[in-house]
């Protein structure tokens, strides 16, 4: 399988863009089938560094974010699995931190997310910003 570099992934604040077709299926239960899923042809990842959920959902500075989780959807039930960042990352887009525990300049060569979103012909963007507000 071709992986693509992990280094490209940033340890910085990150807005992942992917715009691909994905069906993603709701928590609602097991009952579910593929009929009642939504085909989703947008997905947003916005991971926000060294902000707590307290500090940003509802803080009027910060109005663009507010407004996309209002109106598209929040997940309240994920954290990060260790300190510091780039391990974080890591596993956010192969599952593991595959042994990285450090912020150190490394490069790993794994399966990840991009891998499976570039299998089935999509595309995708990363910005990255150093997003700050009062």
């Amino acid at each position: 399988m071709n992986t693509t570099p992990l280094s490209r992934i940033p340890t910085l604040s990150v807005l992942l863009l992917f715009g691909l077709s994905l069906i993603i299926a709701p928590l609602a239960g097991a009952q579910n089938s593929r009929s009642t899923l939504k085909n989703f042809q947008h997905v947003f990842v916005i991971m926000m560094e060294n902000t707590g959920f307290d500090t940003l959902i509802g803080n009027s500075n910060a109005p663009f974010i507010n407004a996309a989780a209002s109106n598209f959807g929040l997940a309240t039930n994920y954290f990060g699995v260790t300190h510091p960042s780039q391990p974080n990352y890591i596993a956010a887009t192969s599952g593991s931190t595959n042994g990285v525990s450090d912020d150190s300049d490394t490069t790993i060569e794994v399966a990840n997310v991009v891998d499976q979103l570039e299998a089935h012909g999509k595309t995708g963007k990363r910005i990255c910003s150093p997003f700050r507000f009062a």
